[in-house]
């Protein structure tokens, strides 16, 4: 794989989930989706598996100017085999508000802004906002479907790469939860300028209706209180160094 240019999760047995704008001006045919993958320099050390696009579903309505409904699923051209490294992860609940809470976002994206991609899976805790304090930070619309999560100092956050990866939380019985999807930001890491995501939780129904043609036998996708374990790779390193500005690399 030459290029890098986002993340998703694996919601069925033939779909991911990511964000729309990483298709924006490139075709489906243009993308692998690597699943699996943890370091890039260390081939086969978590056995990852390359898959075509066969299908792209973008939400009808997203907006490339304002990113919203920044979301997309991603069908497979054949059966995604689970193992220790590649496991579904849950969807939650609609009721679910995360405000003040903490969530992990994860992925290969760029250490610090315009600077140089990470080759190992990298993952960072981080607080999120109460909308209406988010709207105040942006002259760009805060949708309701969004969510905002970073320090208010800054120096921590997703970035360019790390787009369509995924923002969880673990539930209470252990399994991990996708609440959001890495959608855009004001360079990276800035004070006062948390990331933007894509909140799950606002687009379950469409989202059940874009997978109804998986294969017979798959597994629906493991809305919350399912039993699941979700991508857990060797051992994630904390995307814990400074970076000066946020944003969104393709492995999954």
């Amino acid at each position: 794989m030459t290029e890098h240019i986002g993340g998703g999760v694996v919601i069925t047995h033939r779909h991911i989930l990511t964000a729309a704008h990483l298709f924006k001006e490139r075709p489906k045919e243009y993308a692998v989706v690597r699943l699996g993958e943890y370091d890039f320099d260390r081939k086969r050390e978590s056995r990852s598996m390359d898959y075509k696009i066969l299908d792209l579903r973008k939400h009808e309505d997203y907006e490339a100017a304002s990113h919203h409904n920044d979301i997309a699923i991603l069908k497979l051209d054949r059966r995604i085999e689970y193992n220790v490294h590649v496991q579904p992860i849950c969807l939650p609940s609609k009721q679910n508000d995360y405000t003040n809470t903490f969530g992990v976002v994860a992925g290969w994206g760029q250490i610090q802004f315009k600077g140089t991609y990470s080759k190992v899976l990298l993952e960072v805790s981080l607080p999120i906002w109460e909308h209406e304090k988010c709207q105040h930070r942006f002259i760009e619309p805060i949708f309701c479907t969004n969510i905002c999560a970073g320090f208010e100092e800054g120096g921590k956050d997703s970035c360019t790469g790390d787009s369509g990866g995924p923002l969880v939380q673990q539930r209470e019985d252990g399994r991990w939860t996708i609440i959001g999807v890495v959608s855009w930001g004001d360079g990276c890491a800035k004070p006062q300028k948390p990331g933007i995501y894509t909140t799950v939780n606002k687009f379950l129904d469409w989202i059940a209706e874009r997978i109804q043609d998986v294969d017979g036998g798959d597994d629906p996708p493991l809305e919350d209180g399912a039993i699941s374990t979700a991508l857990q790779p060797p051992a994630i390193q904390d995307q814990d160094q400074d970076q000066d500005q946020s944003g969104g690399r393709f492995s999954f």
